[in-house]
């Protein structure tokens, strides 16, 4: 079933590009094997995941919410990026992303430790796909014709006067656009920000045995059909930024366009992350840092009386000016 194409550095040591292997991705549904569960609460004390999750613990009862996988989900590895960033880098990170924090209330960029610091394995979906896009509709051109009106002068005569005047010429069209998307990534577990910072995927070695060196693999529990129809809003864009360029003109309408798939093959592959929370308050917050970057992303608190301050200080300066100048 595995498509090989030369993805990724050589692991022979001949100079050859090592082969990760891409799967048809209608193909998949054929695969024997479990289906992993979507992590929606605790299984401990039944409290809802939300959308701190990919901070791998419960936030009531601090049970770990991911079992180590076993790699026996239908759809087994097939790429992963070591770690480059060590647990002291993270941490680092960690501290810097506090202290940057903007509105933050004065207490969090006291914070410095973590509450907890995991390196684990991500998984994410890397797809591959070709688009052939058929169009309608009309193409609009910019003219301009002189016309004639009247106008009351100052002397309070009525004369007449000229100007040019802009309207749109328009032209049916239609055809056809193609376009390839060679690399979508998309998150293959639900306990992850959308906003995650982007790894280097340009050298990602193939996956062998043992290659998480011990390190924790959280377990894919969105499969690829769901992630490629996530994948597919955002080519949806640029496709139709293509079909109005197809169509040119300084204007476009665009009556219906119909896009077939093609080709289309996925990839496993694993991405290093640490997984941080730390506490502010009551609550624990996650933390994301890029296991290859170092980049960390997160949830934050914010203090109100930043806020309100940005907000009234500026008004009531502008307050201020308006009755000095009215003096």
């Amino acid at each position: 079933m595995a498509v090989s194409e030369d993805l990724s550095v050589d692991q022979t040591g001949n100079g050859i590009p090592a082969a990760v292997s891409r799967h048809p991705l209608n193909e998949f549904d054929a695969l024997q094997g479990r289906r992993v569960t979507p992590i929606s609460k605790c299984g401990s004390c039944g409290a809802s995941v939300g959308d701190h999750a990919f901070a791998l613990t419960c936030r009531r009862c601090g049970r770990a919410l991911t079992e180590d996988s076993d790699l026996t989900e239908r759809a087994r590895p097939d790429a992963l990026l070591p770690f480059t960033i060590d647990e002291d880098a993270a941490r680092a990170a960690f501290a810097s992303w506090v202290t940057t924090r903007r509105f933050a209330p004065r207490a969090l960029k006291g914070t410095r430790q973590p509450t907890s610091i995991d390196g684990v394995f991500v998984p994410f979906w890397r797809f591959s796909t070709n688009t052939s896009t058929s169009y309608s509709g009309k193409r609009g051109v910019t003219r301009h014709r002189t016309v004639t009106r009247t106008r009351t002068n100052a002397q309070g005569q009525t004369e007449s006067y000229t100007e040019r005047q802009p309207y749109t010429e328009w032209h049916k069209a239609s055809g056809h656009v193609s376009l390839s998307f060679p690399d979508l990534l998309r998150p293959a577990c639900s306990p992850l920000p959308e906003n995650v910072p982007p790894w280097p995927l340009e050298n990602v070695p193939p996956y062998t045995r043992g290659a998480s060196d011990g390190r924790r693999v959280i377990a894919y529990d969105i499969e690829p059909g769901p992630a490629f129809a996530q994948a597919r809003a955002g080519m949806h864009q640029q496709i139709e930024r293509a079909v109005r360029k197809a169509i040119g003109g300084d204007h476009q309408r665009v009556r219906d366009s119909r896009t077939v798939f093609t080709d289309s093959v996925y990839t496993l592959v694993l991405l290093p992350a640490w997984l941080i929370t730390y506490r502010h308050g009551k609550r624990k917050w996650p933390v994301l840092v890029n296991g290859s970057s170092g980049e960390a992303v997160g949830r934050r608190p914010y203090s109100g009386t930043k806020i309100l301050l940005l907000v009234t200080v500026p008004a009531v300066a502008a307050v201020v000016a308006f009755l000095l100048l009215k003096r």
